[in-house]
């Protein structure tokens, strides 16, 4: 016969069975006030109550007075190793959603002082999984609280003697001193790995990502052990970090589209989610809905570059309704603020605020590259409105903000306005932009002025971070450095130094075609270029240069380099002898694209928001 206890220990796991978990806890109640009773039962009862109002009740605050009761009810027992690792675990989930992030790290250690408590007991082999899955949760507390270099130290600590993670995400072997993780399974190195790239990718480092991601696909069916959902689900992880590697790495071109111009393995990552759809993830990631809209989104941005603007606007939709509806089903409230949410809220929707932010940047970039300007100004107040909104969560989303409204700034010349906003970014912590900020900066400064204080100010600029080394230029990200070449080929130019000019263009044009497929950038080198293929006398070569130019940008609706061209071909025309009839056209068509653009600057400073655009600072983070 079953004493009370037992019995309404079962009788709870029936009624949480059925979904009455109102039923449930009233049935754990009595347990967990029980004085009389053995402190491990009542410390379960009290673990089982937590996690019930953790899952299916507002109410965090209660969920972890249970386990810190249950804590000290363990603490009066030898034993237990693995009841306490739970304990901790749901201790670490109730501290997350209240924003408590010291007691969520002293959870943590908890977890692992129960480890190794028990790393001689019959449940040794458990507690070293248990151990693993804490030291990955303190990689991630790291990351979230105290940025990338913490986030790798912790990472090394996970690496136990010999196996795959036993590696700093730098590339140096862990210390001896430091191998304290447990020995990993193969599933645990293959996330380790995926631990590892992504550092690496949030460092601005696709190189040594590529090097890690490389390694990861030979154990996916090690990993997985037979269970084909484990295996769809780490393939559609590495599907993710391959291309966001390859967009960083410059290795755009050897993704392959299919017939309507879709990027292929981004097509089989939503094919992917949608075999699995429905199943428990098998470790802990982003939610599926979640990696589906990163997903769009990486689409969208690579088919944006690509010259693509409508299939790239399709993926972008569809990213944007995944993250509204996700949303929408946890009533977070965009429009609120962190004061109205709460924390709970916020925790719950964090990568959905994240992803949101997201959408907004790629919006304006897709305004800005086909010269709605209007439109990038309007998405720009949302975005810096929301930003204001979110000072706490969204202090990681400023710089690259203020890297959108200096583009933005420029497109309209305003350089000075620019400048100080890419200035503002060279300020941050947000060192894997700096190079690209100061580039900026630069070309914002030859941009504002023609002459020798223009020319003086940006190498002043560039010189600060040893980006006029063309051998340190050519080691840089494949972005960075065509923008890099752009820049010191104007500065060539300006001191009459075609020769040198030239050469740079070229490495530029190759890099933008060859490892970029960005047609925007493709386009603006070539109206570089033709200007020096004219004065060495192939007039011919010019115009085919200025041709594809306008094409491209034409394609994209990117105005300010389609009237480069335009005007260009027009110098060609005009001095060419028998041209006349094609240098009218061309004239004509000249002012026609001239007065397109004048309308849509004017129509972005016309804004109501446009003047505060260009002096926006961010709120101070609470």
């Amino acid at each position: 016969m079953l004493d009370r206890s037992a019995l309404l220990l079962r009788l709870a796991r029936e009624w949480e069975e059925r979904g009455a978990y109102a039923a449930a806890i009233k049935c754990l109640m009595p347990v967990c006030d029980d004085a009389g009773e053995l402190p491990t039962v009542t410390a379960a009862a009290r673990l089982h109550l937590a996690r019930l109002l953790l899952a299916h009740f507002d109410n965090v605050g209660h969920a972890k007075s249970a386990l810190l009761a249950a804590e000290q009810d363990l603490r009066q027992m030898q034993g237990n190793h693995l009841l306490k690792c739970e304990v901790c675990d749901a201790l670490v989930l109730a501290n997350q959603r209240l924003g408590a992030v010291q007691a969520e790290a002293d959870a943590l250690q908890a977890g692992l002082k129960a480890c190794r408590a028990g790393a001689t007991s019959k449940d040794k082999e458990a507690l070293v999984r248990w151990q693993a899955y804490f030291q990955f949760k303190l990689v991630e507390h790291a990351l979230t609280h105290r940025g990338q270099e913490a986030a790798a130290e912790a990472l090394e600590q996970l690496g136990a003697g010999g196996d795959a993670a036993a590696q700093h995400p730098t590339g140096k072997p862990a210390s001896p001193s430091h191998r304290t993780g447990p020995q990993l399974s193969a599933l645990e190195q293959a996330l380790a790995l995926f631990c590892r790239a992504t550092l690496h990718l949030a460092a601005g480092e696709p190189g040594a990502a590529s090097d890690v991601i490389g390694q990861v696909n030979p154990l996916i069916p090690l990993a997985s052990a037979g269970s084909d959902v484990l295996k769809k689900q780490l393939t559609a992880h590495y599907s993710v970090l391959y291309i966001a590697m390859a967009a960083a790495a410059g290795r755009i071109n050897e993704l392959s589209q299919d017939p309507s111009g879709n990027i292929q393995l981004l097509m089989s990552l939503h094919q992917l989610l949608g075999e699995v759809a429905g199943q428990p993830w098998g470790y802990a990631w982003l939610p599926p809905p979640a990696i589906a809209a990163l997903g769009s989104l990486l689409h969208a941005s690579l088919l944006r570059s690509l010259g693509k603007g409508a299939l790239a606007a399709t993926h972008l939709l569809a990213a944007q309704e995944a993250v509204e509806q996700q949303l929408t089903a946890l009533r977070i409230n965009m429009e609120a603020s962190e004061a109205d949410l709460g924390m709970q809220a916020i925790w719950q929707g964090r990568i959905y605020c994240h992803l949101r932010v997201l959408v907004a940047e790629q919006q304006v970039l897709q305004a800005l590259g086909a010269s709605r300007f209007a439109q990038a100004a309007e998405q720009l107040a949302a975005l810096t409105a929301l930003l204001d909104r979110f000072p706490s969560l969204l202090h990681d989303c400023v710089p690259a903000t203020q890297m959108l409204l200096g583009h933005y700034a420029h497109s309209l010349g305003h350089y000075a306005e620019a400048c100080t906003y890419f200035k503002a970014v060279l300020a941050s912590d947000a060192a894997p932009l700096h190079d690209t900020a100061l580039l900026a900066a630069a070309l914002a400064e030859l941009q504002a002025d023609a002459g020798p204080a223009g020319l003086r100010t940006a190498t002043d600029l560039l010189e600060q971070r040893g980006l006029t080394e063309l051998p340190h230029v050519l080691s840089l990200p494949v972005h960075d450095r065509t923008a890099a070449l752009v820049c010191n080929a104007l500065r060539a130019q300006r001191t009459g130094d075609d020769s040198n000019a030239r050469i740079q263009l070229t490495k530029a044009l190759k890099a933008a075609h060859a490892h970029l497929g960005n047609t925007q950038m493709v386009a603006q080198v070539l109206n570089l270029l033709a200007p020096m293929q004219a004065g060495k006398g192939d007039r011919s070569g010019a115009e085919q240069m200025l041709t594809s130019s306008t094409t491209l940008a034409k394609s994209a609706g990117d105005l300010p380099t389609l009237l480069t061209a335009s005007r260009a071909l027009l110098r060609i025309f005009s001095g060419g002898p028998g041209e006349e009839e094609r240098a009218s056209k061309q004239h004509a068509y000249v002012e026609r694209k001239a007065g397109e653009l004048a309308a849509a600057v004017a129509a972005a400073q016309s804004a109501p928001c446009h003047a505060a655009l260009l002096t926006w600072r961010p709120a101070v983070k609470a």
